[in-house]
């Protein structure tokens, strides 16, 4: 991985083990609307089409690919996901908002392993794509 380092041995057994992460580099993503509008009621879900092509020549790993919301709300559309380079992942979730007004839906992905996701130990890990979908509720 182009890095040296020294790790300190105390005469015990160490283990240690290096896990390369891609990030947003490594993808490309088209991330839209499912339904081809904009506009939704309170309560009704709102679908999106998900793709994540690997641009890289090395298979990418994510712990967590999901749905993350103006208000902060997030929802897991999928898990411990691999991509083959050259492979494109495809997905749809959707959502439904609880409230009226213009909303923002935007796809988060961690690319570590999903104990380190959701264990906060992988912040740096977490990528939130651009731009957000816009949404309007009533």
């Amino acid at each position: 991985m182009g890095q040296t380092f020294d790790i300190p041995l105390e005469g015990k057994f160490t283990r240690v083990t290096f896990e390369q992460l891609a990030g947003a580099e490594s993808v490309k993503v088209g991330f839209a609307l499912r339904d081809s509008r904009s506009s939704f009621n309170v309560g009704e879900k709102v679908f999106a089409r998900i793709e994540v092509t690997n641009i890289s020549e090395e298979p990418i790993h994510f712990g967590i690919l999901g749905l993350l919301t103006d208000s902060g709300q997030f929802q897991t559309s999928w898990t411990e996901g691999n991509i083959a380079p050259g492979d494109t992942f495809r997905h749809e979730d959707g959502l439904a908002y609880d409230t009226p007004g213009r909303h923002t839906l935007q796809l988060s992905i961690c690319f570590a392993r999903k104990e380190r996701c959701t264990s906060g130990q992988a912040e740096e890990s977490w990528v939130r794509f651009q731009p957000p979908l816009e949404v309007v509720v009533a």
